[in-house]
């Protein structure tokens, strides 16, 4: 069974991590990559975003994959609460071979609640 398929042969479910989790891999020196998910309003709306993420909204993603390292662990955040835009690229991610992808839960709120650091937007 392909590591992409469950028994039933359908896509897997998009692997999750705390902030936490993401913050102990900074920490750890593992250099994960932050893909920013939030589509063009939710992304306006913020003056914020974690420091070297880059934002690819998840209806681009599939056109630009070219620009996710594939060798590096990739965390997707979005605005949502419930994992749903960086759920999807996740999915996208894994459809196009990388493993080691993981949606951000709670987003980028539960990471400026969590009290890590932000850095303003550059555009």
């Amino acid at each position: 069974m392909d590591d992409k398929q469950t028994a039933a042969g359908e896509a897997r479910e998009p692997k999750k991590i705390t902030v936490n989790e993401a913050w102990q891999l900074i920490q750890n020196g593992s250099n994960p990559f932050f893909l920013d998910t939030r589509n063009l309003k939710h992304y306006g709306q913020s003056n914020e975003k974690i420091a070297g993420s880059v934002r690819i909204w998840r209806d681009e993603l599939a056109a630009r994959i070219g620009e996710i390292p594939a060798e590096r662990t990739i965390i997707a955040c979005c605005s949502c609460h419930r994992e749903n835009s960086s759920g999807k690229a996740v999915s996208i991610l894994y459809e196009n071979g990388f493993g080691e992808a993981y949606a951000l839960l709670g987003g980028m709120d539960a990471w400026r609640e969590a009290g890590l650091p932000l850095v303003p937007k550059e555009d």
